[in-house]
């Protein structure tokens, strides 16, 4: 509700009065003081002036679920988020398995059991990065499906080139920028052989740290650092959700094929010389390109080999 609200005075030119909202919404005028008192705790600045209503001077930059929805241009994403829990991703294939609709959102302010690729930890200090797991039904075969991981890689990408940050893909699942890495993706699926029951994209950004533990210092970057302002991470979410709920049609009935261009623009390996670090196994080669299924090919002295998974060191 408190969303809802924030919606309504964001959008307005002037003020908002009490009767108009408690009207729109369904709620009493009291309701309606309560939801602004509310958010006034939270850090919104929000006018009041007798006989005229409400008006909003300072959005803030809390990170809630009323901040995101409030800022979202598109219909049809329901976020639920949490001051803190132990993993985004486990809660999202909780509700995914309980069938909880496509673009259901889990956020979270702090995260202690995040996890990344092959279950390395990733956590999230309060009110530092953004951590969001999203559920989607496609109607997709789970073969077809396996691309969702370049695709979303190529859409985070564009979003944040327009907020100014100079950032680049590395297969097969970071945003780097000044060659260190700003954003994860892991993409994880539930499906049988013929049927794709739901698939659940975690993003986690650096966005406020001002510092790393040492183990990770030489190679992440938050946003923070490289524009040196800090940002407001609902408004940031609420521009990645936009941008892929506009764009994830696309792929859904054309592949990755519309991406495939710009992921090989932006891309950190292509051309390069690369070691591909495997299980039980590292090997050399040069990256050549990317299949449609997001596979990565790779030149060595035998041949051309495609590699489904891995890390590379350049």
């Amino acid at each position: 509700m408190k969303g809802e609200i924030l919606k309504m005075l964001s959008r307005a030119e002037g003020y908002t009065s009490g009767e108009h909202i408690s009207e729109q919404l369904g709620i009493s005028r009291t309701g309606v003081w309560k939801h602004i008192q509310s958010l006034r705790e939270e850090g919104y600045t929000i006018v009041s002036v007798r006989k005229k209503g409400y008006r909003l001077e300072h959005s803030g930059t809390g990170f809630s679920a009323h901040a995101v929805s409030s800022k979202l241009r598109t219909e049809g994403i329901h976020i639920e988020h949490h001051e803190k829990i132990p993993s985004t991703q486990t809660r999202a294939q909780r509700l995914a398995q309980g069938g909880a609709r496509g673009w259901t959102v889990v956020t979270a302010d702090e995260q202690t059991g995040g996890r990344g690729r092959r279950g390395r930890p990733w956590s999230t200090k309060k009110g530092t990065a953004l951590a969001a797991s999203i559920i989607l039904r496609l109607d997709k075969l789970p073969q077809e499906a396996a691309a969702i991981t370049p695709t979303a890689a190529v859409i985070i990408n564009d979003v944040l080139q327009r907020y100014g940050v100079d950032t680049r893909i590395k297969w097969p699942n970071d945003i780097l920028a000044e060659g260190r890495k700003v954003c994860g993706i892991l993409t994880e699926m539930h499906a049988e052989m013929d049927e794709l029951h739901y698939l659940i994209i975690g993003i986690g950004v650096n966005v406020n740290e001002t510092d790393f533990p040492e183990e990770i210092k030489p190679t992440a970057v938050s946003l923070r650092h490289l524009t040196g302002q800090e940002w407001d991470r609902s408004a940031l979410l609420a521009a990645l959700l936009d941008e892929l709920k506009k764009r994830l049609p696309e792929f859904e009935e054309n592949g990755f094929t519309p991406f495939r261009e710009d992921w090989l623009r932006y891309s950190t390996v292509i051309n390069k010389e690369i070691t591909i670090h495997q299980r039980h196994q590292s090997w050399k080669g040069r990256a050549v390109d990317i299949r449609e299924d997001g596979r990565l090919i790779v030149e060595t002295e035998t041949g051309q080999k495609e590699v489904i998974s891995g890390d590379i060191s350049i």
